[in-house]
Order: structure tokens, then sequence, then C-alpha cells
């Protein structure tokens, strides 16, 4: 099969763009041919077939984000000479752009995409307001209230050109009358999804993340508990200050930080002597903390789907403490995989992590077995890869 994976980023930014890289790995270790479509960039991992990655330019990093006129010609070049069977994009908004829709449409190409996230539904993507508070008010394409609300942390201005730039892409090009199959990586987003558009509904499959890395004979550490792990984006939505408020309450207990982000300088000036922050990590150093902690910390403060965080947490053994909204409780099941707190709440969070403090060895053994065990049975490369072959055939055929 010839699989056309298309993502802004062909390095790894976030978890999306990770998401990407290893499916294009494991989908060529299946014998597929895959050709990723992608943006020039010196970051950029190692790829042989990067002939019509598109080149950056000033016009890419402005007007080209609402509509890119050198993304839909490069991939018309690149389909009229790979001629490829299916096409799966990831993230596209803001950088290829929903440009290269009618593109696929006109060559009748099979589209897939994995929602990872909330771009098409909201114009600051993450169903925050300029308050920090959960906001729906966009709904049914009411999207002024992004400006309204100052719902971009950049300001008002970047609130106006996100308003504006969503109602194009729904003018111009609206994304469900193009996109044959959707994935979703947690029965929240399907649903939430389905609240917008209910035609989606129909089209919409629902299975998990995959992590590559994932093996049975894993040895799983459940004798260091000297410190809590939090790893990935520095941002307002992932509850950052909550975080380190209730750590500030708890001199005894320690705190790691990993990643960077528009909440770094709060993070230095802020924190505690317990806690201590590390910056950015690879993934084989990141390994080791997330394998000598005693548990990972997912605050979040927004609709989060499927995070990676706790797919590699749990592949490594490790039991989660997360807050109680979007597809977080789904997987983070309580007193057996981790324990959950109420969004925002420092003092529930607070009280959380006194309660881990506290849970007896064999007890944090039994949940470290169950948070593997859930890995193995939910994120294995196996599982994931039939349940999208269905997908990709199913369309072709």
């Amino acid at each position: 099969m010839r699989i056309l994976q298309i993502n802004n980023n062909h390095f790894r930014k976030s978890g999306t763009d990770s998401v990407y890289l290893n499916l294009i790995s494991l989908l060529r270790d299946k014998g597929h041919e895959v050709i990723p479509f992608s943006f020039e960039d010196s970051n950029n991992v190692e790829e042989i077939n990067n002939k019509f990655f598109i080149k950056k330019s000033f016009w890419s990093k402005s007007f080209g984000k609402f509509y890119s006129h050198s993304a839909r010609k490069q991939l018309e070049k690149l389909i009229t000479e790979t001629k490829p069977d299916i096409a799966h994009f990831h993230n596209i908004i803001g950088g290829i752009s929903l440009s290269i829709l009618p593109v696929l449409k006109k060559h009748k190409i099979p589209t897939v995409v994995t929602m990872h996230g909330f771009k098409y539904l909201c114009p600051a993507y993450v169903f925050i307001d300029g308050k920090g508070k959960i906001c729906e008010k966009c709904k049914t394409g009411k999207y002024i209230n992004c400006f309204l609300n100052t719902c971009a942390p950049e300001g008002k201005l970047k609130s106006l050109a996100l308003s504006l730039e969503a109602y194009a892409r729904d003018l111009i090009i609206p994304f469900y009358k193009y996109i044959d199959r959707y994935i979703f990586l947690s029965d929240f987003y399907l649903k939430k999804y389905a609240e917008f558009y209910p035609e989606i509904a129909s089209k919409g499959v629902f299975f998990y993340n995959f992590i590559n890395e994932l093996k049975e004979n894993t040895e799983i550490n459940t004798s260091n508990r000297d410190y809590f792990l939090f790893f990935g984006r520095l941002d307002r939505e992932k509850g950052v200050k909550t975080l380190v408020s209730a750590f500030s309450k708890l001199p005894q207990a320690k705190l790691k930080i990993v990643g960077t982000g528009e909440l770094t300088e709060y993070v230095l000036k802020n924190s505690t002597s317990n806690i201590e922050y590390l910056g950015y990590k690879n993934w084989n150093e990141l390994k080791e903390l997330i394998k000598n902690s005693s548990f990972i910390i997912i605050p979040s403060e927004c609709y989060e789907n499927n995070p990676m965080t706790i797919i590699e947490s749990y592949s490594l053994g490790k039991p989660v403490i997360g807050s109680k909204i979007g597809g977080i409780p789904e997987i983070v099941w309580e007193n057996e995989t981790g324990f959950l707190f109420e969004m925002g709440n420092v003092e529930m969070l607070v009280t959380t992590i006194k309660k881990a403090i506290e849970t007896e060895d064999n007890n944090y053994s039994k949940m470290s077995e169950n948070s593997f065990k859930f890995a193995t049975d939910n994120f294995s490369t196996e599982l994931y890869y039939q349940k999208l072959i269905e997908v990709y055939s199913s369309l072709i055929n």
C-alpha cells in the first residue's frame, strides 16, 4: 500500500508530531511505501523521500497559514509522480492548511484524519478563554467569541486573526465535506465533535494511540519513589500553575519538571526548594526519569485527548495522577492505575499527592502492574496497526 502521511512538522515538537513520525516507522516496518509530506526545516528528522517538502517563506509563515498555495502546488506534483493509494493527515491547520483537501478530492484519493485536538472546532484550539476557563462559545461557528474573549494568550490581535482564520476555513473549505474517515483517540473527543457536527459520528472510529517501545519484558521499578514527575509543554492549559502551587504547600514532596513553554519563566520564578526544573530532555533521558519516579502528574486544565504522557508512563509501569477532564478519566482508573482530582483544584491535588505518598508498597506495586497491563492491552503497535489497516482497506476497496 502506498500511503501519504501529512503533518506540519517532520520533527518532534509535540505529541502529534511523535505519533506522525512513529506511524511512518510502523508502516514502513510492515512493508508499506510511506510518502511523507511536510515543511522543510533544519530540525527535521532524516528523510530520503522529502523531494516535495514545502519551502518556508514569508508567505507560508503569515497569510499562507490560512490558505497555502505552495502546499497545494507541491501536493499536486507529489500525487502526479507517486500516485498514493490513501492520504492520512494529522496537524495541518496553521501550516499546510486545508488548501490540500480539494487536491486530494480531485485525484479521488481517500482521506483519513487523526483528530489530535480541537483545531477544527475552536479557533484557539483548546476550548479555553482569555481567563483560563473552559469555553465552548464558538460552538456552531460563532468564532467571533475568540476575539471578544481574547482566547489567544498572545492577545487581542492574535485572537482576531484566529477568529478570521476559522471563518475563512469554514467558508472556503468546510473540512467535513472532504474527509472520508476520522480517527478519534478517545471516546470523549468523538462525542464532543459529534455535538458540533453530528454527521461526523457516522464516519468516526475510535482507538487509542500506540507506543513503539512497548515490550512485554519491560522491567518495572517500584522501589524508587523519591520524586513526582511532570513532563510536557509548560503552557497555560497544562495546569502548570496549579501544580507549582500544590507542591509549594508540600515541602516534604519532591517534584521534577521537564519541558519548555510559555510558562517556563513562571516555573523558574515560583518554584520552591522541593521543585527542580530540568528543562528539555531527550527521550532516553526522559525515560530514565520516568522509570525512577513515583507518580507522573498530569494536571491539565483543558479537554485532553489521549495524552502521550500517559501512554509513555504506563509503558514503563508508572501510575498517573491526572485531572478529571476530557479523555484522562478513560485511561486513569482511580486506585487501579493512579488517582484523579478535580481540575484546577489546588487543595484537592495536595490531598491526592498525600494519598500517593501514603500508598503502601504492595498497593503501589499493584498499581504499577495495572498501569503496564493497561498499556500492553491497549497501546501496542500490533493492535493499532490492525485497526488502522482496517480503516485504510475499507476506503481503498
